[in-house]
């Protein structure tokens, strides 16, 4: 897709870091993802109407997260 910047919170709190991403100048075969803006569900609070979400457990995840999830929630092996 080309060379992704990331984006944080303005606060500059550990958590928000690095919470989505964007590709400036995708390549060619990307150009549909020009002008969008994805965020990581793993470190996003999320609400469908007006309930809050539980967060995946992914590779994304922080380390802790994944060290203290449930069996269940883990999205990889």
């Amino acid at each position: 897709k080309g060379q992704a910047s990331y984006l944080s919170t303005a606060d500059g709190r550990p958590e928000g870091r690095d919470i989505g991403w964007t590709y400036p100048q995708p390549l060619d075969d990307a150009l549909r993802v020009s002008d969008h803006v994805a965020f990581w569900n793993e470190r996003t609070d999320i609400r469908i109407d007006g309930a809050l979400q539980q967060r995946p457990v992914t590779p994304w995840s922080t380390p802790a997260e994944q060290a203290s999830a449930d069996a269940e929630r883990l999205e990889f092996g």
